[in-house]
């Protein structure tokens, strides 16, 4: 998990999340080899009204249609998410 604080809009955690798939995805040398791997990101971002397990939750569930939608990918955690008393979806 990755915790970032202050962050003032969705584009900016979208930038956040496309950087670290860049960086996962950057070849690297190992027992004389070249390695790659990828990963599946989920992010939510928080108007601060959300608990942290909810948060952890969504991003989560965000996570986990990343993975359904194939490699090296990021999803957003939905925005009903945050609303106190709705159900993840």
């Amino acid at each position: 998990a990755v915790i970032c604080i202050d962050m003032p809009d969705l584009p900016a955690l979208v930038k956040v999340a496309e950087r670290v798939l860049s960086l996962l995805n950057t070849p690297f040398r190992l027992f004389r080899a070249t390695h790659r791997i990828s990963g599946s990101i989920g992010v939510h971002l928080s108007d601060g009204a959300i608990d942290p397990d909810q948060l952890l939750a969504a991003a989560d569930a965000a996570m986990y249609r990343a993975k359904a939608a194939g490699r090296n990918r990021f999803g957003v955690g939905h925005p009903l998410v945050s609303q106190p008393g709705r159900p993840l979806r």
